[in-house]
C-alpha cells in the first residue's frame, strides 16, 4: 500500500482526479490530504464528497478549514457556504473530526507548520494548521527566522499552505512543500511514500479569479445587511465599490442613495415620536403619560420626548442598524427606502 499525499486541493477537483491518474492511484492507496480542501476553487463540493464517502481516506484541517470551523467567514468561504446550501451544516458537522496532523511510518503530514524542539502531542493547532495566531506565535518567538531553517528531528515533514511555486519545494532533505498553487493556475502536486515520488499536474486555469467574479452577485446579496451595523456595511460596500457587474454597481449606488437620507429618515422619527408624546400628554396629562406609553414598545423614546430630551444622536446610537430603524418606522407607520433584500 502507498500513501499518496496531495497538497491544497482548494476546490480544484478535476485536477485532483487527473493527479490521481497521473499517479496510479489504486484501490490499495491510501490519500493523505495536507488540508484546505476547500475555498477558491469551482468544485469544493465534490472534494469534500470525495473524502467523506472515503473515510479511509485522510485529511489533515488547514486553515481554510478552520474558518469554516470557526464561522470567521470571509470571501471565499462565504462562495463555498453558498455552494454547498442546505448541505453546509452537515461539512461543518464533519470538521471537527478532522486531525491537526498524521504521522506515517515514513513522514509527518501537517497542513502549515511545526514548531522545531517541541514534541509531537505539544504542538500548537494553531501551528500545525496555519492561522493568524499560530503564525504570530511562531514570529514572536523565533522573528525572521523561517521554521524550515530550524528543523532538526529526523522524520520528514510534508506540508502545504505557503505557495512555493511550480513544483515542490524541498528543503534540505527533510522538509517537502507541496502547495504549488493549483486554485491560482498553478499546479496540483503529490508525494508518494514511501518512496517521495512527486507527481504534479497543471491547473486550467485561475480559478480564483474567475470564481471571485462569478460569485460577487450571489455573495452580495446573501449578507445579512439589515443586522449590519451602519460602519461594517460601509466597509462591505467598499470593497465591492469598484465592481464592474451591473448588479453589484447598482446595488452599491442603492446603499449610497440610502445612506445620504439617513439623516432625513431619523429627523422624520423624531418628529413623529414628539408628535406621538405629545397627544399622549394631551389625551392622559401628564401624570398617566409614562403609564400610557409603556403600552408601546418604543415607550423610551416617548418618555424622552415628553421631557425634551429626545435628539437624533439619541436614535443613532439606539438604532444602529437598518433592521431596527425599518423596525420602528413600521410600527410609527412611516415608509423608508430599504435597498436590502435579506
Amino acid at each position: 500500500m502507498r500513501d499518496i499525499v496531495i497538497g491544497d486541493i482548494h476546490g480544484c477537483y478535476d485536477e485532483f482526479i487527473l493527479l490521481l491518474e497521473e499517479v496510479g492511484y489504486s484501490k490499495d492507496d491510501r490519500i493523505i490530504s495536507v488540508g484546505d480542501i476547500v475555498d477558491r476553487g469551482p468544485d469544493s463540493v465534490k472534494v469534500y464528497d470525495f473524502f467523506r464517502n472515503h473515510p479511509r481516506h485522510i485529511v489533515v484541517t488547514g486553515n481554510h478549514e478552520n474558518k469554516h470551523g470557526n464561522q470567521v467567514l470571509s470571501y471565499s468561504q462565504e462562495i463555498v457556504k453558498l455552494q454547498f446550501g442546505d448541505r453546509y451544516r452537515e461539512f461543518l458537522e464533519w470538521l471537527p473530526g478532522l486531525p491537526y496532523y498524521y504521522e506515517t511510518e515514513s513522514a509527518l503530514i501537517v497542513h502549515a507548520a511545526v514548531e522545531p524542539d517541541i514534541p509531537l502531542k505539544d504542538q500548537k493547532k494553531e501551528v500545525l494548521m496555519g492561522s493568524t495566531s499560530g503564525e504570530k506565535h511562531l514570529t514572536k518567538k523565533y522573528g525572521s527566522e523561517d521554521w524550515t531553517n530550524l528543523y532538526k528531528a529526523e522524520k520528514p515533514v510534508i506540508f502545504g499552505h505557503r505557495v512555493v511555486g511550480d513544483s515542490v519545494q524541498i528543503y534540505g532533505d527533510k522538509l517537502y512543500g507541496i502547495d504549488t498553487g493549483v486554485c491560482f493556475g498553478g499546479y496540483l502536486s503529490a508525494v508518494t511514500l514511501p518512496d517521495f515520488k512527486i507527481f504534479s499536474v497543471k491547473s486550467a486555469g485561475n480559478y480564483w479569479k474567475s470564481e471571485m467574479e462569478k460569485w460577487q452577485v450571489e455573495v452580495l446579496r446573501s449578507k445579512p445587511w439589515k443586522t449590519f451595523e451602519f460602519e461594517k456595511i460601509r466597509k462591505q460596500i467598499s470593497k465591492v465599490r469598484n465592481s464592474k457587474q451591473a448588479e453589484v454597481a447598482e446595488f452599491v449606488s442603492d446603499v449610497d442613495d440610502w445612506f445620504l437620507t439617513l439623516e432625513s429618515d431619523f429627523e422624520r422619527i423624531k418628529k413623529n415620536l414628539e408628535s406621538m408624546a405629545s397627544r399622549i400628554s394631551e389625551d392622559f396629562g401628564p401624570e398617566q403619560f409614562i403609564k400610557s406609553s409603556r403600552e408601546y414598545e418604543y415607550s423610551i423614546y416617548l418618555i424622552l420626548a415628553m421631557k425634551k430630551r429626545l435628539s437624533v444622536e439619541n436614535l443613532k446610537d439606539s438604532l444602529d442598524t437598518p433592521k431596527k430603524i425599518f423596525q420602528l418606522a413600521d410600527k410609527l407607520g412611516l415608509e423608508m427606502k430599504n435597498p436590502f433584500r435579506s
